[in-house]
């Protein structure tokens, strides 16, 4: 549960959390000789064909940064990209989170922007043979790491603005919700299904930015 005064509020969310990258067993990743992980915001921001291996809020934090990919992975490919209708994705391929390396190497990115955590599912080096990879930190809120990837592809101004935008949605929640019980569930198929019931999880997380708090033993049983 996560509370807040009188509100009690229930999130389920099950997600494919996980990357499941499939490395050919004659060891094709591990043979390449390029390991470059991208630490500089000039190489980033000069990138052309940029491929997203995450959750959608790293596409849509990209996309309101005006930075299109040309593909990135959706919690449910066939379906499209979840909650993003707002932005046009008509030229991005949805990507399944157990795509192939073949696949992957096969899209011929000059930049791959994934999460940490998904970067651990995969044998070292493997992405970064493909390409160089920005890395988003684990643990960011939704206002770091829309300021981290604007500091890594020379958009720092836009995304201050973002965070702007951010404080103001938030505050405007936090008041029209007040004394109302919201039950959330935000259900994704995928290889390793899970339940996030706390920040930094988007849904969670947007839920205790406007006021309640998580009470992860009541939330778990």
């Amino acid at each position: 549960m996560i509370r807040s005064g009188t509100r009690t509020w229930l999130v389920a969310a099950a997600t494919a959390g996980s990357v499941v990258l499939t490395v050919p067993s004659s060891g094709t990743a591990g043979a390449a000789t390029a390991t470059a992980t991208m630490t500089s915001s000039t190489g980033a921001a000069d990138a052309e064909r940029i491929v997203v291996l995450g959750e959608e809020d790293v596409l849509g934090d990209l996309l309101a940064l005006g930075i299109v990919p040309i593909a990135a992975t959706a919690s449910v490919p066939d379906a499209g990209f979840h909650a993003l209708d707002g932005y046009d994705t008509s030229t991005i391929e949805p990507l399944p989170v157990d795509l192939s390396f073949e696949r992957l190497a096969g899209l011929d990115p000059d930049l791959i922007v994934t999460l940490q955590f998904w970067l651990d599912q995969v044998p070292d080096g493997t992405l970064e043979s493909v390409a160089p990879v920005v890395v988003v930190p684990d643990g960011l809120d939704s206002a770091s790491q829309v300021t981290f990837l604007g500091e890594q592809f020379r958009a720092r101004r836009e995304a201050a603005a973002l965070t702007t935008e951010l404080k103001h949605a938030q505050a405007e929640a936090a008041a029209t919700l007040e004394g109302v019980e919201v039950t959330v569930a935000a259900i994704y198929p995928g290889p390793t299904p899970a339940v996030f019931v706390d920040g930094p999880w988007v849904v969670p997380q947007v839920l205790i930015d406007a006021g309640g708090s998580s009470d992860l033993g009541e939330a778990t049983r």
